[in-house]
């Protein structure tokens, strides 16, 4: 019998054989099948989740451009108040200077101490230069402790130099008598 089976004359070897084959591609095929429909499942997930991060991307960047644009108004806002302020500051700065007077030439006597330091004159002392040198080159300024609101000299101590002194007047009429009769 088995030499019929090998010689070609019994048919029905060949068709169990190719019977077997046929099964052993078709369950082969439904494996393949089986993981094309789970990759492709898996495919069709991860485009669902590419588009829903495109989606956020977009709107991110929407975000940005909208802070960006926020932020550049903002700058632009900020800037204008401090330009506006800038300019308050100066004018209310030159409306509380328009009393002062600035003085040159009033030598400065700074004080020895013990330990060898230097202290700087005493505000009061300079206060009674002031008025004395006023009061003697203006006539009729009759200049009083009262008529100044503050003075102080400008700058820092440098051997040599008289440093300027800032008078701040309590009146603009007795300041503008000092500048209209300056010499």
């Amino acid at each position: 019998m088995l030499k019929n089976l090998f010689s070609g004359k019994d048919s029905s070897f060949k068709l169990m054989i190719v019977d077997i084959i046929n099964q052993i591609k078709n369950e082969y095929l439904k494996s393949v099948e089986n993981r094309i429909e789970i990759h492709e499942g898996k495919l069709f997930e991860k485009e669902k989740e590419n588009d829903k991060l495109k989606e956020q991307v977009t709107l991110l960047e929407k975000q940005v451009e909208q802070n960006h644009e926020q932020a550049k108004q903002n700058a632009i806002n900020i800037q204008e108040y401090v330009d506006y302020h800038s300019g308050k500051l100066n004018s209310s700065d030159q409306y509380s200077r328009r009393k002062n007077v600035r003085i040159f030439g009033i030598p400065e006597e700074p004080k020895p101490t013990q330990s060898g330091q230097t202290l700087n004159e005493s505000a009061e002392i300079t206060t009674k230069k002031v008025l004395v040198q006023l009061n003697q080159k203006i006539k009729g300024l009759n200049l009083q402790i009262g008529d100044i609101d503050i003075l102080h000299r400008l700058g820092k101590v440098k051997d040599g130099l008289t440093r300027p002194i800032i008078v701040k007047c309590v009146s603009r009429q007795k300041r503008n008598f000092v500048m209209t009769n300056r010499k």
